[in-house]
């Protein structure tokens, strides 16, 4: 049989939202929630284990408890660079239900759930739910009737079952290819880290603080008002700085008094410090370079102004680094609810290899080196995961988009 035109929704015996319930409260109505933050997009399915629990009162668990097979299609959210209405499929054998930010898609037991949940990724992948978003505040709400009757071209069950069939036996041996290289990424940065600490070892026997080194200086509170005129300007926030460098892919803005942007911008050679985050991540530095001027930052971030006599900027980079930094601001970390964070007294009596400027440059001229060679290994292979991302949507898009 042929392909035949029909709307979406005609896939589907039922659709529904979720629904957010009440707090945990330890007796036989508590249920595991699916979030959107627990949809694996790389294999269109739930994660194995999702950890919310939500107590559900009797009639929605009657009438919104997953079932095997069930599609999930995210109604609310996205975020800047990601649309919202990414679709997963639910495999799990555990009593569940999903959010209110998620709505369900159980199909027809003569259409392929499987099939089904692969059309709606890649209808995804190629913008196809960008019509039918509409945008409020900070959030993007599909809509999901007006995107579900979208007319496409289907095929009978059996073809659906043979196009499931051959995509999850592809896209099997594409994902082996992808955590090959994944894990040579992972061995790439453990190089990097081992030369690092390599090459530093035999310095921390002499420390001292970086109070004596130069001059720390907090960021611009977000949010603060301002008497007469402003103006806008770049800043720079914890997500820019990673360790040993700036990703500026994506940069805000913040409108202050010319007088408070001259106090507070970047000069070339600063060194920037994250003071809030991820326990692992506190302290990460990253070196100022210019590349943007002016720029300000945050004040989660600490600037750090060394004093040329004494300290090379890309030393200290290489010290925040370390195995002996990631320690030290682990083990001194505040840590509230959902935040760690460092403060400047700590950050001032962090204390890094005295070493000599003449020493300093001839560890940072071979780090640098040593970076060079990393940098090449890891875009290399990130350009080979990147290509395996492009043939997966290219494989699904030859057995279904170029159809439909």
């Amino acid at each position: 049989m042929g392909w035949t035109l029909m709307p979406i929704k005609f896939a589907f015996e039922s659709t529904f939202g979720g629904t957010w319930g009440t707090d945990e409260k330890n007796d036989i109505q508590d249920r595991i929630c699916v979030r959107v933050a627990d949809f694996d997009y790389s294999h269109f399915k739930v994660i194995d284990s999702p950890s919310t629990i939500r107590n559900i009162s009797e009639p929605e668990l009657f009438s919104k408890s997953l079932q095997y097979g069930d599609i999930l299609i995210e109604k609310s959210g996205g975020g800047e660079k990601t649309l919202v209405g990414r679709a997963v499929r639910f495999t799990g054998d555990y009593k569940a239900v999903c959010s209110n930010f998620v709505s369900v898609l159980r199909p027809k037991s003569n259409q392929s759930s499987r099939f089904w949940t692969y059309v709606l990724a890649n209808l995804y992948a190629n913008r196809g739910t960008y019509p039918y978003i509409k945008q409020s505040t900070g959030i993007q709400n599909l809509d999901v009737p007006a995107f579900l009757s979208q007319k496409i071209q289907v095929p009978s069950f059996l073809e659906q079952e043979r196009i499931a069939d051959q995509l999850d036996h592809e896209l099997a041996e594409i994902d082996t290819s992808m955590a090959d290289q994944n894990q040579l990424l992972k061995l790439v940065d453990e190089r990097r880290a081992t030369l690092l600490d390599e090459n530093l070892a035999p310095y921390w026997d002499k420390t001292v603080a970086l109070k004596f080194l130069g001059k720390l200086r907090a960021g611009i509170t977000l949010g603060a008002s301002y008497p007469g005129e402003t103006k806008n300007y770049p800043y720079l926030r914890v997500a820019n700085v990673q360790a040993g460098y700036l990703d500026l892919s994506h940069i805000k803005e913040i409108s202050v008094p010319v007088s408070v942007a001259q106090q507070n911008t970047l000069s070339t050679g600063d060194v920037l410090l994250t003071e809030g985050g991820d326990r692992d991540k506190l302290g990460r530095g990253a070196l100022w370079s210019g590349q943007i001027s002016p720029m300000l930052h945050q004040n989660h971030i600490y600037s750090f102004t060394c004093n040329s006599l004494m300290l090379l900027p890309q030393f200290l980079v290489y010290c925040l680094e370390s195995n002996e930094a990631r320690k030290y601001f682990e083990t001194t970390a505040r840590q509230s609810t959902n935040l760690s964070t460092t403060n400047s007294f700590l950050v001032r009596n962090f204390k890094i290899p005295n070493v000599k400027l003449n020493n300093q440059l001839e560890i940072v001229e071979k780090l640098d080196k040593e970076s060079l060679i990393n940098k090449k290994l890891n875009y290399d292979i990130r350009n080979i995961i990147q290509n395996y991302e492009d043939k997966r949507i290219s494989l699904i898009n030859s057995l279904i988009i170029n159809k439909i």
